[in-house]
């Protein structure tokens, strides 16, 4: 449920240690301008390195939060992780719609403001600070007087409202920790920002299981309550020098009317992000919601992982954008055989391995979630085909005009297929209206980027990955289908992998190649020299 949480939170407020990471990016592109050459290889080079440093810490993150999930799903009752999942869902969402849009503005406005003048930025935290305890307040106030209606809602059990009065205190600390990562961001804290995440999630996963064993679900979210709320004090305490100015009324008005534009665009990401989970709550089985977390923890944690992987993209689109049309054109032409070349396995590769991942991280009790699992790893499929590089495009280089429309396209077809999709299909629906919002959402960035860059559609990356990628699905999910362990499993992802490897390099142009060996860290340019040795004509 961690994980859960945490993806919640960076969807609706974009890791901003990415975010200045890519700025910083940008700017060295520029400077290394004339030394990087026409192809961009250097400045993609450099963008890899500074990538480094997110990807290594969102992959412990992302080893902590499947480690909570394989107890999570050995250890506690579906209804009970489905009670806990529900109210961290209430803390989560109640942020989102109540801080008014001051978690945005802190986020995006507070280091110029700091820049320009100090206490001006303290009491911009100060008015967040009111902002947020008076909608903690409202939020405890509210779920006292609502729990036996909350409970039939989401939990289909009037006698399981005491589970709402025992989740009061976890979800004003789940409150507490978005407010604190909204500040941390905005003050570039971004080291306690790691901090504060990774401590969370480890302390999460000990307190609730800890807490579930000795007392039930009672114990659990007491657990969940106490390991959110030591590590958010303790970086409140080392953070105590933003929070020494009290805002004046006058203060707190000024700044709710400067924020009120950016309240709209947090309400639509608040329900892009959490609308999947209110209606598995609100009209499906209440342990649906713990068996959809099975699929949606592992794909949202590993999705955090490849957002932190799209600065090198975006840096080099960003430097590449100062050369003219023609540049981007080529660099976006190199991108798209990238993003083929880097999605299209890993979706192939998590089909193939649904049923057994699943196995893994949920055991028998979850296997009802492979069809979901199996359904969202589409997705990378179609990241690969043609999503990533047209939506990276569109966010990079597109007007804004342009960009807003990839925006509503993804929100409005998801918000239609979801109800519609989860009453004929159930959670096989749920995750197949983000597979459409996905693919709608390409096709509307295709099109945009082809108006802007007229960059046509192209064959070479598709013929490079089609037959190891058939391959690799055959190996993998023939192997398992047939021959299923536990223990044999893992042998025909081996073999499926290596088989594909080998083909690929067989078959992928010298040109990506050499593009590959100066994008890629110094560690990982063995693999181009193997690479190299498999081609045909190789001494």
């Amino acid at each position: 449920m961690e994980d859960a949480v945490q993806n919640n939170a960076d969807s609706i407020c974009p890791d901003k240690s990415t975010t200045s990471s890519r700025r910083a990016g940008s700017a060295d592109l520029v400077s290394a301008g004339d030394r990087s050459g026409p192809t961009g290889r250097g400045a993609a080079r450099e963008a890899t390195g500074k990538t480094m440093m997110v990807v290594t810490s969102r992959l412990l993150a992302m080893g902590v939060s499947l480690v909570g999930l394989y107890f999570y799903t050995r250890v506690l009752d579906k209804s009970d992780w489905a009670a806990g999942l529900v109210m961290a869902l209430i803390g989560e969402t109640a942020f989102a719609m109540l801080d008014m849009g001051l978690g945005l503005c802190l986020e995006r406005r507070l280091p110029g403001i700091l820049a320009r003048e100090h206490r001006e930025g303290l009491i911009l935290i100060g008015v967040f600070v009111v902002v947020v305890i008076a909608s903690a307040a409202v939020v405890a106030f509210g779920l006292y007087g609502w729990c036996d209606a909350l409970a039939v809602a989401l939990m289909k059990d009037p006698l399981k409202s005491g589970v709402i009065l025992w989740g009061i205190p976890f979800a004003m600390a789940v409150m507490w920790r978005s407010a604190l990562f909204c500040v941390m961001r905005g003050t570039n804290c971004f080291g306690r920002l790691s901090i504060l995440s990774l401590s969370s999630q480890i302390f999460f996963v000990a307190g609730t299981v800890g807490g579930y064993l000795l007392m039930g679900l009672k114990g659990f979210l007491i657990g969940a309550a106490i390991a959110y709320a030591l590590p958010c004090a303790y970086e409140s305490w080392k953070l105590r020098r933003y929070f020494n100015v009290v805002p004046a009324f006058r203060d707190i008005w000024r700044y709710l009317k400067y924020s009120r534009s950016m309240l709209g665009e947090r309400v639509v990401n608040a329900g892009y992000s959490f609308a999947d989970q209110w209606v598995i709550g609100l009209v499906l089985p209440a342990a649906s919601l713990a068996t959809y977390n099975v699929p949606r923890s592992f794909f949202d944690r590993f999705q955090t992982l490849l957002d932190g992987m799209w600065m090198v993209p975006t840096t080099l689109l960003s430097r590449e954008s100062a050369r003219g049309p023609d540049a981007v054109r080529a660099a976006m032409r190199r991108l798209r055989r990238v993003f083929t070349y880097l999605f299209v396995p890993i979706g192939v590769g998590l089909l193939a391995s649904s049923y057994f991942l699943v196995d893994i991280l949920g055991g028998s009790k979850y296997h009802d979630a492979v069809e979901p699992f199996a359904i969202l790893a589409l997705h990378y499929l179609v990241l690969g085909l043609a999503a990533a590089n047209a939506i990276i495009g569109i966010s990079t280089i597109a007007p804004p005009g342009d960009r807003l429309r990839s925006i509503l396209s993804k929100n409005v077809a998801y918000l239609i297929c979801l109800p519609l999709l989860a009453k004929w299909f159930e959670l096989n629906g749920v995750v197949g209206a983000k597979l459409m919002a996905t693919v709608v959402e390409a096709i509307v960035a295709a099109m945009l980027m082809r108006r802007v860059l007229q960059v046509n559609w192209e064959w070479d990356s598709l013929r490079a990955v089609a037959l190891p990628a058939a391959l690799l699905f055959v190996v993998v999910a023939g192997g398992q289908y047939y021959f299923y362990s536990r223990l044999v499993a893992p042998l025909f992802m081996a073999a499926g992998t290596a088989i594909y490897l080998y083909l690929f390099f067989r078959r992928v142009a010298e040109e990506d190649l050499l593009f590959l060996e100066h994008i890629l860290p110094d560690r990982a340019r063995p693999l181009v020299k193997l690479g190299r040795w498999c081609r045909p004509g190789a001494k």
